[in-house]
Protein backbone atom coordinates (compact mmCIF):
# COMPACT_ATOMS: atom_id res chain seq x y z
CA UNK A 1 0.00 0.00 0.00
CA UNK A 2 1.54 3.65 -1.10
CA UNK A 3 1.00 5.97 1.26
CA UNK A 4 0.28 9.84 0.14
CA UNK A 5 0.56 12.52 2.19
CA UNK A 6 -2.22 15.30 1.93
CA UNK A 7 -1.36 18.53 3.82
CA UNK A 8 -4.65 20.27 4.31
CA UNK A 9 -3.69 23.09 6.99
CA UNK A 10 -7.24 24.60 6.93
CA UNK A 11 -9.15 25.42 10.20
CA UNK A 12 -12.33 24.83 8.16
CA UNK A 13 -13.72 21.90 6.22
CA UNK A 14 -13.77 22.46 2.65
CA UNK A 15 -13.86 21.14 -0.60
CA UNK A 16 -10.59 19.86 -0.28
CA UNK A 17 -11.51 17.94 2.41
CA UNK A 18 -14.79 16.42 0.73
CA UNK A 19 -12.57 15.46 -2.22
CA UNK A 20 -10.32 13.77 -0.46
CA UNK A 21 -13.55 11.73 1.74
CA UNK A 22 -14.99 11.19 -1.85
CA UNK A 23 -12.07 9.31 -3.59
CA UNK A 24 -10.42 7.98 -0.22
CA UNK A 25 -12.40 4.45 -0.37
CA UNK A 26 -12.18 3.55 -4.12
CA UNK A 27 -7.86 4.39 -3.79
CA UNK A 28 -7.56 2.33 -0.93
CA UNK A 29 -8.59 -0.29 -3.48
CA UNK A 30 -6.27 0.25 -5.88
CA UNK A 31 -3.10 0.32 -3.60
CA UNK A 32 -3.16 3.82 -2.75
CA UNK A 33 -3.81 5.19 0.91
CA UNK A 34 -4.22 8.78 1.40
CA UNK A 35 -3.46 10.23 5.03
CA UNK A 36 -4.89 13.83 5.00
CA UNK A 37 -2.35 16.28 7.50
CA UNK A 38 -4.99 18.72 9.56
CA UNK A 39 -4.25 21.29 12.05
CA UNK A 40 -4.95 19.60 15.60
CA UNK A 41 -7.79 21.59 17.27
CA UNK A 42 -9.74 21.38 14.36
CA UNK A 43 -12.32 18.75 16.02
CA UNK A 44 -14.67 18.13 13.11
CA UNK A 45 -12.38 17.45 10.89
CA UNK A 46 -10.98 15.47 12.98
CA UNK A 47 -14.16 13.40 13.44
CA UNK A 48 -15.73 13.59 9.85
CA UNK A 49 -12.44 11.84 8.41
CA UNK A 50 -12.67 9.27 11.38
CA UNK A 51 -16.39 8.44 10.53
CA UNK A 52 -15.17 7.39 6.96
CA UNK A 53 -12.21 5.14 8.41
CA UNK A 54 -9.73 7.75 7.38
CA UNK A 55 -6.76 7.78 8.93
CA UNK A 56 -5.28 11.11 9.74
CA UNK A 57 -2.30 13.10 11.50
CA UNK A 58 -2.78 16.04 13.27
CA UNK A 59 0.45 18.74 12.96
CA UNK A 60 -0.54 22.39 12.87
CA UNK A 61 1.18 24.20 9.63
CA UNK A 62 1.46 27.26 8.27
CA UNK A 63 0.48 28.66 4.97
CA UNK A 64 0.61 32.61 3.40
CA UNK A 65 -2.18 34.03 3.78
CA UNK A 66 -4.27 36.80 1.35
CA UNK A 67 -5.08 39.46 4.44
CA UNK A 68 -4.05 43.16 5.32
CA UNK A 69 -3.10 41.55 8.88
CA UNK A 70 1.30 41.83 7.54
CA UNK A 71 1.69 39.60 11.21
CA UNK A 72 0.58 36.36 9.47
CA UNK A 73 2.64 36.26 6.78
CA UNK A 74 5.84 37.57 8.54
CA UNK A 75 5.19 34.36 11.01
CA UNK A 76 4.48 32.72 7.77
CA UNK A 77 7.94 33.10 6.51
CA UNK A 78 9.80 32.70 9.77
CA UNK A 79 8.23 28.92 10.22
CA UNK A 80 8.78 28.00 6.80
CA UNK A 81 11.81 25.71 7.95
CA UNK A 82 9.86 24.38 10.80
CA UNK A 83 7.00 23.17 8.44
CA UNK A 84 10.02 21.41 6.25
CA UNK A 85 11.49 19.79 9.22
CA UNK A 86 7.82 18.61 10.42
CA UNK A 87 6.54 17.29 7.17
CA UNK A 88 10.50 15.06 7.11
CA UNK A 89 9.79 13.50 9.98
CA UNK A 90 6.78 12.30 8.91
CA UNK A 91 7.35 11.04 5.73
CA UNK A 92 10.45 9.29 7.27
CA UNK A 93 8.38 7.88 10.36
CA UNK A 94 5.50 7.08 7.89
CA UNK A 95 7.12 5.45 4.69
CA UNK A 96 5.20 8.27 2.51
CA UNK A 97 5.78 7.51 -1.00
CA UNK A 98 3.72 10.89 -2.43
CA UNK A 99 3.19 14.10 -1.42
CA UNK A 100 0.47 15.65 -2.92
CA UNK A 101 0.16 19.48 -2.51
CA UNK A 102 -2.65 21.85 -3.14
CA UNK A 103 -1.87 24.84 -4.09
CA UNK A 104 1.63 26.15 -5.83
CA UNK A 105 1.45 29.17 -2.82
CA UNK A 106 2.67 26.70 -0.23
CA UNK A 107 5.46 25.97 -1.86
CA UNK A 108 7.58 25.03 1.25
CA UNK A 109 5.76 21.69 0.61
CA UNK A 110 6.91 21.29 -2.31
CA UNK A 111 10.01 21.67 -1.28
CA UNK A 112 9.83 19.49 1.86
CA UNK A 113 8.93 16.59 -0.88
CA UNK A 114 11.71 16.97 -2.45
CA UNK A 115 14.21 16.99 -0.03
CA UNK A 116 12.70 14.06 1.76
CA UNK A 117 12.78 12.32 -1.42
CA UNK A 118 8.90 11.75 -2.30
CA UNK A 119 7.07 11.92 -5.27
CA UNK A 120 5.31 15.19 -5.75
CA UNK A 121 1.86 15.68 -7.14
CA UNK A 122 1.02 19.31 -7.28
CA UNK A 123 -2.91 20.24 -7.86
CA UNK A 124 -3.99 23.78 -8.32
CA UNK A 125 -8.03 24.28 -7.95
CA UNK A 126 -8.59 27.97 -8.43
CA UNK A 127 -6.87 31.32 -10.06
CA UNK A 128 -7.11 32.83 -6.43
CA UNK A 129 -3.35 33.36 -6.42
CA UNK A 130 -1.81 36.83 -7.75
CA UNK A 131 -0.73 36.67 -10.83
CA UNK A 132 3.05 38.13 -9.48
CA UNK A 133 2.77 35.06 -7.81
CA UNK A 134 2.04 32.64 -10.15
CA UNK A 135 4.78 33.65 -12.12
CA UNK A 136 7.01 33.74 -9.34
CA UNK A 137 6.23 30.26 -8.58
CA UNK A 138 5.35 28.92 -11.60
CA UNK A 139 9.14 27.91 -12.84
CA UNK A 140 9.32 26.19 -9.04
CA UNK A 141 6.68 23.88 -9.41
CA UNK A 142 7.49 22.98 -12.49
CA UNK A 143 10.77 21.70 -11.51
CA UNK A 144 9.84 20.19 -8.64
CA UNK A 145 6.20 18.91 -9.34
CA UNK A 146 6.51 15.06 -10.88
CA UNK A 147 2.60 15.84 -12.03
CA UNK A 148 0.65 18.72 -11.79
CA UNK A 149 -3.19 18.64 -11.68
CA UNK A 150 -4.94 21.49 -12.40
CA UNK A 151 -8.96 22.05 -11.85
CA UNK A 152 -10.07 22.77 -15.32
CA UNK A 153 -9.08 24.27 -19.10
CA UNK A 154 -9.62 28.18 -17.51
CA UNK A 155 -7.54 27.72 -14.54
CA UNK A 156 -4.63 26.37 -16.93
CA UNK A 157 -4.69 29.45 -18.81
CA UNK A 158 -4.41 31.67 -15.89
CA UNK A 159 -1.39 29.58 -15.15
CA UNK A 160 0.84 30.57 -18.40
CA UNK A 161 4.01 29.24 -17.50
CA UNK A 162 2.79 25.80 -16.18
CA UNK A 163 0.89 25.65 -19.18
CA UNK A 164 3.21 25.94 -21.92
CA UNK A 165 6.24 24.57 -19.85
CA UNK A 166 5.33 21.46 -18.70
CA UNK A 167 5.21 17.88 -20.49
CA UNK A 168 1.92 16.78 -21.57
CA UNK A 169 2.17 13.66 -20.20
CA UNK A 170 2.45 15.32 -16.87
CA UNK A 171 -0.39 17.66 -16.79
CA UNK A 172 -3.57 16.46 -15.81
CA UNK A 173 -6.84 18.12 -16.11
CA UNK A 174 -9.64 17.08 -13.54
CA UNK A 175 -12.88 18.49 -12.14
CA UNK A 176 -14.90 17.49 -9.27
CA UNK A 177 -16.64 14.15 -8.74
CA UNK A 178 -19.27 13.31 -6.28
CA UNK A 179 -21.80 10.65 -5.67
CA UNK A 180 -24.88 11.66 -7.70
CA UNK A 181 -27.28 8.93 -5.32
CA UNK A 182 -26.72 11.32 -2.35
CA UNK A 183 -28.07 14.54 -4.04
CA UNK A 184 -31.55 12.56 -5.93
CA UNK A 185 -34.46 14.78 -3.38
CA UNK A 186 -37.36 13.67 -3.44
CA UNK A 187 -40.46 16.61 -3.22
CA UNK A 188 -41.03 15.33 0.63
CA UNK A 189 -37.61 15.71 1.12
CA UNK A 190 -37.94 19.36 -0.30
CA UNK A 191 -40.64 20.20 1.60
CA UNK A 192 -39.42 18.85 4.83
CA UNK A 193 -36.51 20.61 4.58
CA UNK A 194 -38.31 23.88 4.26
CA UNK A 195 -40.61 22.95 6.90
CA UNK A 196 -37.51 22.26 9.24
CA UNK A 197 -35.99 25.78 8.13
CA UNK A 198 -39.19 27.51 8.73
CA UNK A 199 -40.01 28.56 5.08
CA UNK A 200 -43.38 28.57 3.89
CA UNK A 201 -43.90 25.82 1.25
CA UNK A 202 -44.73 27.78 -1.58
CA UNK A 203 -41.56 29.91 -0.73
CA UNK A 204 -38.49 29.90 -3.22
CA UNK A 205 -35.15 29.68 -1.64
CA UNK A 206 -32.29 30.88 -3.12
CA UNK A 207 -29.22 29.69 -1.61
CA UNK A 208 -25.09 29.38 -1.91
CA UNK A 209 -22.55 26.55 -0.51
CA UNK A 210 -19.12 28.17 1.13
CA UNK A 211 -17.16 29.24 4.24
CA UNK A 212 -17.11 32.63 5.40
CA UNK A 213 -14.17 33.99 3.63
CA UNK A 214 -13.45 37.18 1.28
CA UNK A 215 -13.51 35.19 -1.70
CA UNK A 216 -17.03 33.66 -1.79
CA UNK A 217 -18.07 37.52 -1.07
CA UNK A 218 -21.13 36.93 0.91
CA UNK A 219 -21.36 40.55 0.57
CA UNK A 220 -22.83 40.55 -2.74
CA UNK A 221 -25.77 38.91 -1.57
CA UNK A 222 -27.08 40.99 0.75
CA UNK A 223 -27.57 43.52 -2.55
CA UNK A 224 -28.91 40.90 -4.05
CA UNK A 225 -31.16 40.55 -1.03
CA UNK A 226 -32.07 43.94 -1.00
CA UNK A 227 -32.62 44.43 -4.71
CA UNK A 228 -35.76 41.65 -3.79
CA UNK A 229 -36.81 43.80 -1.01
CA UNK A 230 -40.42 44.21 -2.38
CA UNK A 231 -40.78 40.47 -3.19
CA UNK A 232 -42.11 38.53 0.19
CA UNK A 233 -41.98 35.03 -0.75
CA UNK A 234 -38.28 34.62 -1.29
CA UNK A 235 -35.67 33.37 1.38
CA UNK A 236 -32.17 33.60 1.25
CA UNK A 237 -29.65 30.71 2.66
CA UNK A 238 -25.94 30.81 3.15
CA UNK A 239 -24.37 27.43 4.47
CA UNK A 240 -21.02 28.00 5.77
CA UNK A 241 -18.25 27.59 8.53
CA UNK A 242 -16.44 30.53 10.33
CA UNK A 243 -12.81 31.15 9.54
CA UNK A 244 -11.07 32.73 12.20
CA UNK A 245 -8.75 34.95 10.18
CA UNK A 246 -11.96 36.36 8.16
CA UNK A 247 -14.12 36.61 11.17
CA UNK A 248 -13.73 40.62 11.29
CA UNK A 249 -14.55 41.10 7.92
CA UNK A 250 -17.15 38.85 7.81
CA UNK A 251 -19.13 40.37 10.64
CA UNK A 252 -18.49 43.95 9.57
CA UNK A 253 -19.39 43.15 5.21
CA UNK A 254 -22.13 40.51 5.70
CA UNK A 255 -23.58 40.42 9.43
CA UNK A 256 -23.63 44.08 10.78
CA UNK A 257 -25.50 44.89 7.41
CA UNK A 258 -27.58 42.14 7.12
CA UNK A 259 -28.92 42.70 10.86
CA UNK A 260 -29.29 46.93 9.95
CA UNK A 261 -31.62 46.06 7.25
CA UNK A 262 -33.57 43.15 9.58
CA UNK A 263 -33.09 40.42 6.87
CA UNK A 264 -32.35 38.07 10.28
CA UNK A 265 -36.00 38.86 11.11
CA UNK A 266 -38.70 36.18 9.70
CA UNK A 267 -36.11 33.59 8.58
CA UNK A 268 -35.55 36.22 5.04
CA UNK A 269 -31.54 35.44 5.26
CA UNK A 270 -30.48 32.35 7.04
CA UNK A 271 -26.74 31.74 7.55
CA UNK A 272 -25.91 28.18 8.74
CA UNK A 273 -22.61 26.19 9.69
CA UNK A 274 -24.34 23.08 8.15
CA UNK A 275 -20.98 20.80 9.17
CA UNK A 276 -21.87 17.34 7.71
CA UNK A 277 -25.13 18.19 7.06
CA UNK A 278 -25.33 19.68 4.12
CA UNK A 279 -28.25 17.61 2.92
CA UNK A 280 -30.57 18.63 5.51
CA UNK A 281 -30.94 21.64 4.03
CA UNK A 282 -29.85 21.81 0.63
CA UNK A 283 -33.18 20.09 -0.58
CA UNK A 284 -35.08 22.94 0.36
CA UNK A 285 -33.09 25.33 -2.52
CA UNK A 286 -34.80 26.22 -5.52
CA UNK A 287 -31.59 27.68 -7.39
CA UNK A 288 -28.14 27.86 -6.18
CA UNK A 289 -25.77 31.32 -6.50
CA UNK A 290 -22.43 31.62 -6.34
CA UNK A 291 -20.84 35.46 -6.22
CA UNK A 292 -17.21 34.00 -5.97
CA UNK A 293 -14.65 36.36 -6.48
CA UNK A 294 -12.24 33.47 -7.42
CA UNK A 295 -12.77 29.92 -7.84
CA UNK A 296 -11.87 26.63 -9.69
CA UNK A 297 -15.17 24.24 -10.07
CA UNK A 298 -16.45 24.25 -6.45
CA UNK A 299 -17.67 21.13 -5.60
CA UNK A 300 -21.27 22.67 -4.08
CA UNK A 301 -21.71 23.79 -7.70
CA UNK A 302 -21.44 20.23 -8.66
CA UNK A 303 -23.64 19.07 -5.34
CA UNK A 304 -26.26 21.89 -6.46
CA UNK A 305 -26.47 20.98 -9.91
CA UNK A 306 -26.99 17.23 -9.22
CA UNK A 307 -30.17 17.84 -6.88
CA UNK A 308 -31.69 20.08 -9.56
CA UNK A 309 -30.90 23.33 -9.06
CA UNK A 310 -30.25 25.99 -11.75
CA UNK A 311 -27.35 28.06 -11.33
CA UNK A 312 -26.51 32.02 -11.00
CA UNK A 313 -22.74 32.80 -10.89
CA UNK A 314 -20.28 35.23 -11.77
CA UNK A 315 -17.91 33.80 -14.50
CA UNK A 316 -14.91 32.57 -12.63
CA UNK A 317 -12.49 30.16 -12.47
CA UNK A 318 -13.13 27.06 -14.95
CA UNK A 319 -16.86 27.47 -14.06
CA UNK A 320 -18.01 28.72 -17.29
CA UNK A 321 -16.63 25.20 -18.82
CA UNK A 322 -19.61 23.88 -16.85
CA UNK A 323 -22.56 26.40 -16.77
CA UNK A 324 -23.88 28.10 -19.96
CA UNK A 325 -26.50 30.38 -20.43
CA UNK A 326 -30.16 28.94 -20.58
CA UNK A 327 -28.75 25.65 -20.25
CA UNK A 328 -27.63 24.64 -16.54
CA UNK A 329 -28.39 28.39 -15.53
CA UNK A 330 -26.92 31.76 -15.88
CA UNK A 331 -23.20 33.00 -16.02
CA UNK A 332 -21.95 36.28 -15.77
CA UNK A 333 -20.10 38.04 -19.06
CA UNK A 334 -16.77 38.61 -16.86
CA UNK A 335 -15.00 38.26 -13.62
CA UNK A 336 -16.82 41.39 -11.53
CA UNK A 337 -19.60 41.83 -9.85
CA UNK A 338 -22.94 42.55 -11.87
CA UNK A 339 -26.05 42.81 -9.14
CA UNK A 340 -28.41 43.86 -12.55
CA UNK A 341 -27.30 40.66 -13.87
CA UNK A 342 -28.25 38.54 -10.89
CA UNK A 343 -31.58 40.14 -10.68
CA UNK A 344 -32.22 39.27 -13.79
CA UNK A 345 -31.06 36.00 -14.00
CA UNK A 346 -33.08 35.26 -10.89
CA UNK A 347 -36.38 36.96 -11.90
CA UNK A 348 -36.28 35.04 -15.16
CA UNK A 349 -36.15 31.73 -13.08
CA UNK A 350 -38.57 32.25 -10.54
CA UNK A 351 -41.24 33.39 -13.15
CA UNK A 352 -40.49 31.12 -15.73
CA UNK A 353 -40.99 27.48 -13.83
CA UNK A 354 -40.62 25.85 -17.33
CA UNK A 355 -37.10 27.31 -17.95
CA UNK A 356 -36.75 26.14 -14.56
CA UNK A 357 -37.79 23.02 -14.87
CA UNK A 358 -35.77 21.98 -18.31
CA UNK A 359 -32.46 23.47 -16.38
CA UNK A 360 -33.00 20.97 -13.35
CA UNK A 361 -33.43 18.25 -15.60
CA UNK A 362 -30.20 19.63 -17.57
CA UNK A 363 -28.06 19.58 -14.75
CA UNK A 364 -29.10 16.22 -13.35
CA UNK A 365 -28.02 14.84 -16.49
CA UNK A 366 -24.76 16.68 -16.88
CA UNK A 367 -23.51 15.38 -13.51
CA UNK A 368 -24.02 12.09 -13.77
CA UNK A 369 -22.17 12.01 -16.80
CA UNK A 370 -19.63 13.73 -16.40
CA UNK A 371 -18.59 14.53 -12.61
CA UNK A 372 -18.70 10.99 -10.66
CA UNK A 373 -16.39 9.55 -8.44
CA UNK A 374 -15.07 7.33 -11.00
CA UNK A 375 -13.47 9.84 -13.33
CA UNK A 376 -12.54 12.36 -10.32
CA UNK A 377 -10.93 8.14 -9.06
CA UNK A 378 -9.63 7.75 -12.31
CA UNK A 379 -7.60 10.96 -12.59
CA UNK A 380 -6.01 10.46 -8.82
CA UNK A 381 -4.77 6.91 -9.90
CA UNK A 382 -3.38 8.33 -13.41
CA UNK A 383 -1.25 10.99 -11.53
CA UNK A 384 -0.62 8.44 -9.02
CA UNK A 385 1.00 6.43 -11.47
CA UNK A 386 2.77 8.79 -13.31
CA UNK A 387 4.33 10.11 -10.07
CA UNK A 388 6.05 6.98 -9.27
CA UNK A 389 7.68 6.13 -12.99
CA UNK A 390 11.18 6.47 -12.81
CA UNK A 391 12.41 9.45 -15.04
Amino acid sequence: MKKILIPLPFEQWGGLHEMVLTIHGDLVKKGFLLIPLVPKNSRFIHNRFRSKKIRIIKANLTRPRKSFNIFLNIKFVFLILRDVLLIGRIVKKENIKIVQVSGIQNFHYLIAAKIYKCRLVTQIHSDALPILFRQILSPLTILLSDVIMINGKYIQKKFYLIQEYTKKNKKILFYPGIDTSKFTFSDNQRLLSKKFLKIPKNNIVIGTIGNQVTAKAHERIIDIIQSFKFLNKINFIILGGSIHSNAKYYKDKVIKPAEKLGLFKNNKLQIIDAKSKINKYLPAFDIFILTSKYEGIPIALIEAMASGNPVVTTNVGSINEVVKNYSNGFIGKNKDFNLTFFKNSLTKLINNKTLKNKIANNNKKLVRINFTIEKLVDKHLKAYHISTLKN
